[in-house]
């Protein structure tokens, strides 16, 4: 009884060593702090000056909790644009890739849908770095409830371009929320002689300024050229067409060969989704690879673990119940392993003694009966003989 009570203890003190490095991970609290909680009964009905821009208020109805409207005719994205942190509508798909040929065009269109219960109006506009060759089908729009539209985003090759990977972004925002769909349009040579593929690890896709960033590259001669020298050239832009580094080599490759590169990204690189770019060039020929990540600077590690605990903490309470018992069951009955060992091998060995001699095969007690009648009928045994022998065949059955 001392012994479970002891082990119960150890339970409840793991558990609450747990609730207080949670509380103090998540929410900053210690043992010593102090602090008050408001709490309000009754009437839970939301009013224009509660500083929250609710799902009935817009910029119109309510300017103090939403902000101002945008001025009409204003450039540089919406002039006074104010976001709030309640998305108001969703748009399918959040990114764009496409892939085009020297000279050629593509069509591609994106889902714009309200999840509200009240009419909105849509204004929509292209990054500079992706205007000149990117055209929409409409620039604004209305929706009502639960009403989605389809946009249309012509893509277009010009030969001032040439081959590369030239990136961007759609920005589209109503007066109290705003969504911005990154774009990546790719364009290869006619004649491509050698060819790249990029693959980004697990551990690089969302990255610190502590960390290294590493990604792989393969490259294949598809041109059968044999041993040749190729220009490879590494780039990493962000979505408004910025370049935060580039790095170029001349490597020679017979028919395929593939390394790691690892890039050191300055201190002062702001936070976002960028893309990694390798290209290679021989003569005419142009061969290109993209692949994006995330850049969190130093906030991702106190992200990630305050989402996973927050997360999990049920699961990790639960877990932590669980070792408990089991600690109990073992440290409490450490005979019961014994005892089961034991109770099996009596088993064992009761089979073994109590095994016994196999009986005679009826095939060889047949044989013999055969051949005692066959000895009978020819006159070389007596009755007697014969009787007797018939006794014991039955006997051995």
């Amino acid at each position: 009884m001392k012994r479970g009570i002891v082990i119960l203890l150890i339970v409840v003190l793991i558990i609450n060593a747990f609730n207080g490095i949670f509380l103090s991970t998540i929410t900053g609290f210690t043992s010593n702090s102090q602090g008050t909680i408001n709490l309000s009964i009754g009437s839970t009905s939301t009013f224009c000056g509660d500083s929250t821009c609710q799902e009935d208020e817009t910029c119109s109805t309510c300017a103090e909790d939403c902000g101002s409207c945008p001025v009409a005719g204003a450039g540089g994205g919406g002039g006074g644009f104010t976001s709030s942190t309640i998305k108001t509508f969703e748009v399918d798909p959040e990114i764009l890739k496409v892939l085009l040929g020297e000279g050629e065009s593509f069509k591609k269109s994106i889902i714009v849908t309200n999840t509200k219960n009240y009419n909105q109006s849509f204004r929509l506009l292209l990054s500079q770095s992706i205007s000149s060759f990117v055209t929409l089908s409409e620039r604004s729009f209305v929706l009502g409830s639960l009403e989605e539209n389809e946009v249309f985003l012509t893509f277009r090759d010009s030969a001032k371009r040439g081959p590369g990977v030239y990136v961007g972004n759609l920005i589209i925002e109503t007066n109290t929320y705003k969504k911005i769909v990154n774009i990546v349009n790719t364009i290869k040579s006619k004649n491509v002689l050698f060819d790249v593929t990029l693959d980004v690890p697990i551990e690089s896709r969302i990255i610190t300024k502590e960390d290294d960033f590493e990604f792989q590259v393969t490259l294949f001669n598809i041109g059968d050229l044999g041993k040749t020298e190729i220009n490879v050239e590494y780039l990493i832009k962000n979505f408004e067409g910025k370049i935060v580094h580039q790095d170029s080599e001349v490597i020679e490759i017979e028919r395929q060969i593939s390394f790691s590169k690892v890039v050191k990204f300055p201190e002062d690189l702001e936070f976002g989704e960028y893309i990694v770019i390798v290209n290679v060039r021989y003569g005419p020929s142009f061969g290109t690879s993209s692949y994006l990540f995330q850049y969190h600077g130093d906030k991702i590690g106190s992200i990630s673990k305050t989402n996973f605990l927050s997360e999990y903490k049920y699961i990790i309470g639960i877990g932590i119940v669980v070792l408990g018992i089991i600690a109990y069951l073992i440290y409490s009955r450490p005979h019961l392993k014994f005892r089961a060992r034991k109770k099996r091998s009596k088993v064992k060995a009761h089979k073994v003694y109590s095994r016994r001699k196999p009986k005679r095969s009826i095939k060889n007690l047949f044989g013999k009966s055969i051949a005692l009648d066959s000895a009978y009928d020819s006159g070389y045994i007596s009755k007697k003989s014969y009787m007797r022998g018939k006794k014991k065949l039955s006997k051995a059955k």
